[in-house]
C-alpha cells in the first residue's frame, strides 16, 4: 500500500469526526469501506438567502475515486448570478 493511503487511513482513524459517525466500522480494515463524497457549488455562504447552483457525487472504493460512479448536475437558482460568483466557481446561467 501506498504512502499517501497510509496517512489517508491514519487521518480517518484519528478524525473524532469519522469515529462519531461510524462506531461501528472497524477502523484496522478501511479498504473495505465505501464512502460517498459530495460537492455543492452555492451563490454565497449565507444559509438563508443563497442558493444551491450545482450538486456532484462521486462513490469512492478502497480509497479510490469510482469515476463510473460519478453524478453532476446543475440546479437552476431563484436569482441571476453575480459576477463574483461565476470568478469563483465558473459556472454561468
Amino acid at each position: 500500500m501506498g504512502v499517501v493511503r497510509e496517512i489517508k487511513k491514519f487521518m480517518y482513524r484519528n478524525n473524532p469526526h469519522f469515529k462519531r459517525f461510524f462506531k461501528e466500522i472497524n477502523l484496522s480494515n478501511l479498504e473495505n469501506i465505501v464512502f460517498c463524497s459530495f460537492d455543492l457549488e452555492t451563490t454565497g455562504l449565507d444559509v438563508k438567502n443563497d442558493e444551491i447552483i450545482s450538486i456532484g457525487a462521486v462513490k469512492i472504493i478502497d480509497f479510490k475515486i469510482d469515476f463510473s460512479t460519478m453524478f453532476y448536475t446543475l440546479v437552476k437558482p431563484g436569482r441571476n448570478l453575480d459576477k463574483k460568483n461565476v470568478l469563483i466557481h465558473g459556472i454561468r446561467e
